[in-house]
C-alpha cells in the first residue's frame, strides 16, 4: 500500500478578539508516512546534541523565551548553531507546508465570531489539503494538537465534509471518506515529529502578512528573518502554500 500523507496542524494566535494577537492562522506540515521515523529520528539528535533530553518538546513559545532546557541558547553562537540546524530539517524537500491567515481586525468588521474564524479556518486548510491529496492522488490523516474549544470545530468541518463533501473540488462525501481515514487529537508529549515543527513557523507566517499585506516595519530578529526566507523558497519552489480568508 502507498504511504500515507499525514498534515499535522497547530494554531498560532487566538481567535478572541480580547487577545492580543492581530491574526489567527493555522500551519499544516505534510509529510509522508514512511518518513516519519526518519523525522523523528532528525529531531532526537538535534534535542540530543544542543538539551541533551531528546524527549524535549520544541515549542516556539519556550525555544523564544530560552527558560528551562532552552536556557542554553541564551548563548548567541549556541543560538545560531541550533536553529541553523532546525531550519535545515524544516526546508526538506519531502515536507510541503500548509498555512492560512485571518486578520482579526478584518474579521470583527463582517462580524464573525471567535468560533467563526476557527471554523472558517479549518474547513479552509481541510480543503486545501484534500485539493494537495487529489493531486497527489494519496490518501491522508490529519492530527492536530489538542485544544478543548477548538477540537469541536474541526470535527464539525470534517463531519460536513464527511457527509457533503467539496462540490468545488469534485470530492463527495464518500470520496472524502476514502481520501481521508482518521483524525487524531493529541498532544505534544505524544511527541510527533510533524507537530512540533508546526508549531515553530506560525508566528513567522503571521509576520509575513504583516509585512507583505499591512507594510509593517516592526523590528526583525535574525531568528525570524531566517524563517522568512525559508518560507519563501518553499513558496517559490511549490511546497508551501498560503491563504488569506479574510
Amino acid at each position: 500500500m502507498a504511504p500515507y500523507k499525514i498534515i499535522s496542524l497547530d494554531e498560532s494566535g487566538k481567535p478572541a478578539y480580547s487577545h492580543a494577537s492581530r491574526e489567527f492562522a493555522l500551519t499544516g506540515v505534510i509529510v509522508d508516512e514512511a518518513i516519519k521515523r526518519r523525522l523523528s529520528t532528525n529531531l532526537i539528535r538535534l534535542k540530543k546534541k544542543f538539551f541533551n533530553d531528546e524527549n524535549s518538546v520544541l515549542h516556539y513559545k519556550q525555544l523564544s523565551s530560552k527558560y528551562g532546557a532552552f536556557k542554553v541558547l541564551r548563548d548567541k553562537e549556541t543560538e545560531i548553531k541550533f536553529w541553523s540546524d532546525l531550519l535545515a530539517i524544516l526546508n526538506k524537500p519531502k515536507i510541503t507546508y500548509l498555512f492560512t491567515i485571518v486578520d482579526k481586525s478584518e474579521a470583527k468588521k463582517k462580524g464573525w465570531l471567535g468560533k467563526t474564524i476557527v471554523q472558517k479556518s479549518y474547513a479552509e486548510i481541510i480543503k486545501m489539503f484534500l485539493r494537495y491529496l487529489k493531486g497527489q492522488n494519496k490518501k491522508g490523516k490529519i492530527i492536530t494538537e489538542s485544544e478543548a474549544f477548538q477540537d469541536r470545530y474541526l470535527i464539525k468541518a470534517h463531519n460536513n465534509y464527511q457527509s457533503m463533501g467539496i462540490p468545488a473540488l469534485k470530492i463527495s462525501g464518500k470520496k472524502y471518506n476514502e481520501m481521508i481515514t482518521s483524525l487524531s487529537l493529541v498532544n505534544k508529549k505524544n511527541l510527533d515529529p510533524e507537530l512540533q515543527l508546526a508549531d515553530l513557523l506560525g508566528t513567522t507566517i503571521r509576520l509575513r502578512y504583516r509585512i507583505r499585506k499591512l507594510n509593517s516595519k516592526e523590528k526583525i530578529s535574525k531568528v525570524e528573518k531566517n524563517k522568512l526566507r525559508l518560507i519563501e523558497r518553499k513558496i517559490e519552489k511549490k511546497t508551501a502554500k498560503m491563504k488569506l480568508i479574510i
